[in-house]
């Protein structure tokens, strides 16, 4: 299957008003990159753009990806994509879970004959648009009743475990929990997902946790 130029998945919070959280991948020069945005019937907000870095960097901010296709009618519906950069393989899916109103990163990077003595330091790297607050367990945006929130995934580190490592006014980055030494395939899992305010208020004073 041939890579397109344009890809886009969504989760939906509610269809009336009609509302989605959007990823975009798009091509650009000699990778795709990607953007989380939140559309509602009001406005488009961008929220966060994939840091690519250059050719000039030792290691890419995020992942380098060259191929990017959409699985469909698959369920949940998802875009799958690989590079390679010097001495690394990198693969990701990105997936839509509908029924929890969020989407899921699955990273892996393979390193093969790595020529220097210092490990790299990999991850995924996010520009920031508006006010995200938070810490290394969870960062999040509102708006209009609306909050987006990015976790990393806290499971054991053979299972892609994660962190937010830096969360400044104009970046975010999601590295693994377990760096890479010597030929080692390195995993980091994370998510973004969209909550009514009014739905955790109401969580809140029953006593009920996120599911």
């Amino acid at each position: 299957m041939s890579h397109a130029p344009c890809l886009r998945l969504s989760v939906r919070l509610d269809p009336t008003p009609p509302s989605a959280l959007v990823v975009t991948f798009a091509l650009r020069n000699d990778r795709f990159a990607h953007s989380v945005a939140w559309v509602d019937e009001q406005r488009v907000d961008l929220l966060l753009e994939s840091s690519e870095g250059s050719t000039s960097d030792a290691w890419p901010r995020s992942p380098a990806l060259q191929q990017a296709v959409f699985e469909s009618p698959k369920s949940p519906a998802s875009v799958l994509a690989v590079g390679m950069a010097g001495a690394a393989h990198w693969s990701m899916s990105v997936a839509s879970c509908a029924d929890r109103a969020r989407i899921v990163w699955d990273v892996a990077c393979r390193f093969e004959g790595l020529q220097s003595a210092a490990p790299p330091r990999v991850g995924s790297e996010y520009r920031v648009h508006g006010a995200w607050t938070g810490d290394s367990q969870c960062v999040r945006w509102e708006r209009g009743g609306v909050r987006i929130t990015l976790h990393p995934n806290n499971t054991p580190e053979s299972d892609g475990g994660s962190r937010v490592w830096g969360v400044g006014p104009d970046a975010i980055r999601i590295e693994p929990t377990r760096n890479a030494e010597g030929p080692a395939t390195v995993r980091w899992k994370y998510s973004v997902g969209v909550t009514a305010v009014s739905s955790i208020a109401a969580n809140r004073s029953t006593g009920s946790g996120f599911g």
